[in-house]
């Protein structure tokens, strides 16, 4: 299944029949299974969710990717399919060298099985670039993402943050921080709102007990993704994607 891809306006990237910056933020379900059997648990549980989009977390599977490219197929026929390969620095489990990482990504833009990809900011910006023009080549929406799981950093680095990775190239700018208060969620939703006036849609997550409000909140504060639990967390804070719906809906904008 082809992607429908590209700036439908300034503010809004659109991915087949989602428009990220329009209406209520799109609920993302991840896949963290490590095994085949998991996965296809998963999937099955997934169905009947309501779910926007799917992340497959590809470093938390511990088999061939051929193994999962079924499941995969089948889940992209009903969700368009995000595949994120998380390194350790970033709280993921995969670890490899910069050069295995962007061999990695090059290989499945090449084979065509997602809808949108994760890029970590952290790369080598030469690496990042020659991913995000590989995959804008194949109508492949790009997710640019930086996560800080120790603290919340100043508001203005925050922004900068989000600059920086749109200025890139990127479609949707990720940051997630993690709070230790009230007033570092307030820094991130601050954030947030001015910047998605400037470069448009991003994402933008408070983890932990702390973020939880920030998970809900983006039709708000600007965040166009949400990501919700399935069987299995991908991160800490995540609410389940039935509550996470139904708050969203309780909240929306008439």
């Amino acid at each position: 299944m082809k992607a429908l891809y590209g700036m439908v306006s300034m503010r809004n990237v659109q991915c087949r029949d989602l428009i990220f910056g329009q209406g209520l933020p799109k609920i993302c379900v991840p896949l963290v299974g490590k095994s085949i059997e998991e996965l296809k648990k998963e999937y099955q549980y997934l169905r009947s969710l309501p779910a926007d989009l799917v992340e497959w977390r590809a470093d938390c599977f511990e088999g061939e990717i051929e193994e999962a490219f079924s499941v995969l197929s089948a889940c992209r026929e009903q969700f368009p399919l995000l595949v994120t390969l998380r390194t350790v620095n970033e709280g993921g489990s995969w670890q490899g060298t910069e050069d295995e990482y962007e061999k990695i990504l090059s290989q499945w833009i090449d084979l065509d099985f997602c809808d949108l990809i994760d890029i970590e900011f952290s790369l080598e910006e030469k690496r990042i670039k020659r991913l995000l023009d590989k995959a804008h080549k194949k109508n492949i929406v790009t997710i640019l993402s930086k996560h800080d799981f120790v603290k919340t950093p100043p508001e203005n680095e925050i922004s900068d943050a989000f600059r920086a990775m749109k200025e890139l190239g990127a479609d949707l700018p990720k940051y997630a921080v993690m709070p230790h208060q009230a007033e570092d969620v307030i820094k991130m939703l601050s954030a947030s709102t001015k910047m998605q006036g400037e470069v448009g849609p991003l994402v933008a997550i408070c983890m932990g007990q702390y973020g939880k409000i920030s998970r809900v909140s983006g039709e708000f504060f600007g965040s166009a993704i949400t990501f919700a639990t399935g069987l299995d967390a991908s991160a800490p804070g995540q609410l389940s994607c039935q509550n996470a719906n139904t708050i969203l809906q309780l909240l929306k904008m008439e």
